[in-house]
């Protein structure tokens, strides 16, 4: 066990900080499944929304410059995710 999170320690590390943000969310949907708090249709739903933002980033770095709109965009678009997981995660309904 120390051995597995002494290694995602270091892969975190060595991830960019958008990287590693899109790693934490993943690992908090992919939690939520397990437990039961995120149904199997709201994790597809979440990570939708995850793609979304992929693909707003990979646009935005098209021209090889983000800008500052560009970049808020982003950073709302996270935000939200980051909200979509929370409230998903806290809506009281279970997997059984």
């Amino acid at each position: 066990m120390k051995k597995i999170l002494l290694m995602a320690s270091i892969a975190l590390l060595t991830l960019n900080s958008a990287d590693a943000q899109q790693y934490r969310q993943n690992a908090r949907i992919r939690q939520g499944v397990r437990s039961g708090q995120i149904t199997a249709r709201e994790g597809m739903a979440i990570a939708r929304q995850q793609k979304d933002v992929r693909i707003a980033q990979q646009v935005a770095k098209s021209d090889g410059v983000i800008t500052p709109g560009e970049r808020r965009i982003i950073r709302r678009e996270k935000a939200q995710v980051n909200n979509t997981i929370y409230r998903t995660k806290h809506n009281n309904r279970r997997r059984y």
